[in-house]
C-alpha cells in the first residue's frame, strides 16, 4: 500500500515527490523528468563495435547539458576501452558513483551493457539538473571482459582520501527487459525499496549474481564502499539468460516500459542517497558479482 504521503503524479518535466521514511517522516525529492520518447530514443542507439561506444557515450553526456568539457574524462585503462567519465560536482565533500561498462560479447549488446550505458547520461541530464549534495560521477566503464579493467583503473588512480568520500557505487548491467532486482544485501537497499514505493513499484527482490569473473562493483567493495548492482535477469521460473552473449541480445530484446520504470526509479534512488548523509552500511556480502544469474534448481530456457 502506498502510503498517504505519496502522491499520484501526472507526467509533468519537473517532477516532486515527497518519500516516507520509516519514522514517517518527509523528504522532498526533485528530479528532471524526461518523456518515454526521449528515453527510448537514446538507448536505442546502438554502436554494434565497442571501439565506437565511447565517443557515443561522450556524445549523449554532452547532449544531456550537464556534461561540459570541462566535466568529460576521457579515462585510458588497461583495456583498448577507455572510461567515460562525467562528474558534476555537489556541494558537499562526498561523492556518489552510478557506473556500467559499455564492451559486449554477442548480438549488438543492447541489453549487456548497452542498457546501463546509455542510462548513465539519460541520469545525468536528469538528476544532474538539479543541485545536489554529493558530487555525482557517472562511468562508462571499459574493458569488463578484460578484467574489469576500467573499475579498477579508476579505483586506483584515486587517492585513499578520495575513496573514503565515495559514499556509494550503483552498478547497472543488463536492465530493461523486466522489473530490476539486486546484489547483494546491503544498507542500500533499504533507500532502493524507498524509492521503489515512491515510483509505484512492487518492492524488490535481491537476486544473486554469480561470480564468473570479475565485476566493475568489485574494486568498490575492496575498498569498503557500499555497492550495489541492479539489474534485470532473474524471474521466477524462467531463464532470460538466453539473451546474454547470444545473438538475441538487440534492442528487440529490451522492454521499452520497464527501462522507463527503470529510469524513474533510479533518478529517485539517486536523489533520495543525495540526502542520506550517516555512513551507510557496507553489508555482509563479499561476493564477487558478475552479470549471470545463479537460481536454485534447473533453468528453464524460453523466449
Amino acid at each position: 500500500m502506498i502510503p498517504r504521503c505519496v502522491p499520484r503524479l501526472s507526467p509533468i518535466l519537473l517532477l516532486l515527490i515527497l518519500a516516507c521514511n520509516s519514522a514517517g517522516d518527509t523528504k522532498k525529492i526533485v528530479y528532471l523528468r524526461l518523456g518515454l520518447h526521449i528515453v527510448q530514443e537514446r538507448v536505442g542507439l546502438v554502436p554494434t563495435r565497442d571501439e565506437d561506444r565511447a565517443e557515443r557515450i561522450r556524445q549523449l553526456f554532452t547532449e544531456a547539458g550537464q556534461c561540459p568539457s570541462d566535466r568529460l574524462q576521457i579515462q585510458e585503462t588497461d583495456s583498448d576501452l577507455p572510461n567515460v567519465i562525467c562528474t558534476i560536482p555537489g556541494t558537499g565533500p562526498n561523492a556518489i558513483v552510478i557506473g556500467a561498462h559499455y564492451d559486449h560479447r554477442g548480438g549488438t549488446g543492447a541489453l549487456d551493457n548497452w542498457s546501463g550505458a546509455a542510462m548513465l547520461p539519460i541520469l545525468a541530464e536528469s538528476v544532474g539538473s538539479v543541485a545536489m549534495k554529493h558530487t555525482l560521477v557517472f562511468i562508462a566503464f571499459g574493458g569488463k571482459y578484460h578484467g574489469a579493467s576500467g573499475a579498477r583503473h579508476y579505483m586506483k588512480q584515486l587517492s585513499e582520501d578520495q575513496q573514503h568520500h565515495i559514499s556509494a557505487m550503483i552498478n547497472l548491467d543488463s536492465i530493461g527487459l523486466v522489473t530490476p532486482h539486486y546484489w547483494p544485501d546491503s544498507g542500500l537497499v533499504t533507500p532502493l525499496q524507498l524509492a521503489a514505493l515512491n515510483v509505484h513499484m512492487p518492492q524488490l527482490k535481491s537476486w544473486q549474481v554469480d561470480h564468473e569473473g570479475l565485476s566493475d562493483t568489485d574494486a568498490f567493495h575492496k575498498a569498503k564502499i557500499p555497492s550495489i548492482t541492479l539489474h534485470s535477469l532473474g524471474r521466477q521460473g524462467t531463464d532470460l539468460l538466453y539473451v546474454v552473449h547470444s545473438h538475441d541480445d538487440t534492442v528487440k530484446a529490451l522492454d521499452m516500459r520497464a527501462y522507463y520504470e527503470t529510469y524513474e526509479l533510479l533518478s529517485v534512488y539517486v536523489a533520495y542517497l543525495d540526502q542520506i548523509t550517516a555512513p551507510i552500511p557496507l553489508g555482509n556480502s563479499g561476493l564477487p558479482q558478475h552479470d549471470r544469474m545463479k537460481q536454485p534448481g534447473s533453468h528453464n530456457h524460453g523466449h
